[in-house]
């Protein structure tokens, strides 16, 4: 019984420990186009770096047409790497990265009540004062 109560232990632990894996995509607008740039909006681009390509979507194929430069909080500076023609508000996705995500574990313990001392169990304690040293005696 022991045996299997510490073997369901440490799997618990050890699933703890990996955690999830999910696979993220983030989805943008193009916000303005210049001769050499296009800008796109994000909600957060805390999963996008320079050197990213951004796709178009079509019909569940992912069509590379952007290489991130630069990123702010919420939108990248991009060069384009295809002859595709953009236009504002066209919708862009990046490719879906492995992001790991951490368990919180929560154990919960349950703690002995306290109880009033009983009579029985009060300890006499006496206290002597010299003038070098204390002397504490239980009886």
């Amino acid at each position: 019984m022991r045996f299997l109560f510490l073997s369901i232990l440490f799997a618990f632990f050890v699933l703890n420990i990996s955690g999830q894996v999910q696979h993220f995509s983030e989805q943008g607008t193009i916000s303005y186009i210049t001769s050499q740039s296009v800008y796109v909006k994000f909600e957060s681009t805390k999963n996008i770096a320079a050197g990213d390509t951004l796709y178009f979507k079509k019909e569940n194929n992912l069509i590379p047409v952007l290489e991130v430069r630069n990123t702010s909080s919420i939108s990248c500076v991009c060069t384009p790497i295809s002859s595709h023609e953009f236009n504002v508000s066209d919708v862009v996705v990046t490719q879906a990265k492995p992001v790991n995500i951490p368990i919180e574990t929560v154990i919960v313990v349950q703690k002995d009540t306290i109880s009033p001392l009983k009579e029985e169990d009060a300890v006499n304690v006496t206290v002597e004062k010299t003038e070098q040293k204390e002397r504490i005696e239980t009886k």
